[in-house]
């Protein structure tokens, strides 16, 4: 198991747990990690919400790093 998909399996327990399981889909904000971080955790959130394992996500970067 790579470390990203450690850190996506985690992320997406501790949403599961701490999130309304009345609503279809979650939503959360991630800021300040890396684009490969984000993917990992909405990947895993993706799987263990959704139905079909599908997630839309935004990745914002910081107007000053020029990224």
């Amino acid at each position: 198991m790579s470390s990203l998909d450690l850190i996506g399996r985690i992320a997406a327990r501790r949403l599961r747990d701490t999130t309304d399981s009345r609503h279809s889909r979650p939503f959360f904000c991630i800021l300040g990690l890396d684009a490969a971080i984000v993917s990992a955790i909405s990947s895993h959130v993706a799987a263990e919400t959704s139905p079909g394992g599908g997630a839309e996500v935004c990745v914002c970067f910081d107007d000053k790093s020029g990224e």
